[in-house]
């Protein structure tokens, strides 16, 4: 299907901004990126999920025993939670059943959506009584990593370690990742991730309070953001979305192009050999 932009397809773009956003990571001193028999391993100090994991997508080779052994083995030595990013596609799904016999189960595939930034309605208002705002401010982060995540509240040593993991990813307006935060008469309500890579806008992890759901926040924030990378240069907009976001995503004028497809471990579980 075309994307209506120059290059690759939309499910291919959507892999590749998913896996520029690690990479950015690692370029910011934030974790390492290695490659494990052609596929890419992301590390992290954190020992939280989404920053632990292995993305087999895209990869056109076998994925053989070995290498899965090889991306595993940090993690298990860790005894660290992590993801294995299958992708879209009946040979990376195969990977799967493989990695259950270590230790791994399946999440609810997500599905990868993505529109032209011309056929979005960037320009609509949001709700009066709704403030966005880029974060700026190395104080703004510990409230930010809450809105997002309140369980944080009661690991002190994650957040802080959150906290030094989002300042080293920088806050000037001209890097490709920006974060943007929704008030309520000064209260954070809402907020959302922006990942610039080539032409494409990546929108991550929105999140609302439960109390103001339901009132076009959400979508207000996601145009934001994407009002900012039109600015920049961005020609599509891609992201996974959640089954609560995905009909609010529908709305605005994305459609599905791929079910991408997840496999994640609790420590206890993991092993390298089956």
């Amino acid at each position: 299907m075309s994307t209506g932009v120059p290059g690759p397809p939309f499910a291919q773009i959507i892999e590749h901004n998913m896996l520029g956003l690690y990479r950015y990571y690692a370029a910011r001193g934030q974790g390492i990126c290695s490659d494990v028999g052609g596929i890419v391993r992301y590390e992290s100090s954190i020992p939280v999920t989404s920053l632990n994991g292995v993305f087999s997508t895209g990869f056109d080779g076998e994925i053989t025993d070995r290498v899965i052994a090889r991306a595993l083995e940090p993690f298990a030595a860790r005894r660290c939670s992590m993801f294995w990013w299958l992708g879209d596609g009946a040979p990376h799904r195969r990977v799967a059943s493989r990695l259950r016999s270590r230790g791994l189960f399946a999440a609810p595939p997500m599905p990868g959506l993505a529109a032209s930034l011309a056929e979005l309605p960037l320009d609509a208002k949001p709700p009066r009584e709704l403030a966005i705002l880029p974060l700026s401010h190395p104080e703004e982060i510990t409230g930010f990593l809450l809105l997002q995540n309140e369980a944080l509240g009661s690991e002190p040593g994650i957040l802080e370690a959150l906290v030094r993991f989002n300042l080293a990813l920088g806050l000037d307006p001209d890097l490709p990742l920006r974060r943007y935060v929704g008030l309520v008469d000064g209260r954070p309500v809402a907020s959302c991730i922006l990942f610039l890579h080539g032409a494409a806008a990546g929108i991550y992890s929105l999140s609302t309070r439960p109390e103001f759901r339901r009132r076009g926040f959400g979508a207000a924030m996601t145009l934001a953001a994407l009002r900012h990378a039109r600015t920049a240069g961005a020609r599509c907009a891609v992201l996974e979305a959640s089954e609560m976001g995905y009909a609010l995503y529908r709305t605005l004028g994305f459609r599905e192009y791929a079910r991408y497809h997840t496999a994640l471990f609790r420590p206890a579980a993991l092993r390298t050999r089956p």
